[in-house]
């Protein structure tokens, strides 16, 4: 249900307030919240990706409010890894990260 609401095109929500990791913490790829096990039932590529396009859509200045820390940076890696390890099946954990915001 909640996947209808948020892809819809015109959208049937006009706000949504995130539980779990918020997709600017998150690389741009997909949502982190598949990595961690008990915020799994937060995650949504599709909100996350709709997300990203409201980003996009944002003045440049207020985009860079969205950056990655060299913290945040390594604190995904290691959930990444984790994920690995625990074998999460979603396996987004394999995917490669191309976020243009790494290593800024």
């Amino acid at each position: 249900m909640k996947n209808q609401l948020f892809s819809a095109d015109p959208p049937k929500l006009y706000a949504i307030h995130y539980l779990g990791l918020k997709p600017w913490n998150c690389y741009r790829d997909y949502d982190c919240n598949w990595d961690l096990g008990d915020q799994q039932v937060y995650a949504s590529d599709i909100v996350h990706r709709r997300w990203w396009k409201v980003h996009d859509a944002m003045d440049e200045s207020l985009q860079k409010f969205c950056g990655l820390s060299p913290r945040r940076e390594i604190e995904l890696e290691w959930d990444r890894k984790k994920a690995g390890e625990n074998g999460l099946q979603d396996h987004h954990w394999r995917l490669n990260v191309t976020d243009p915001r790494r290593d800024m």
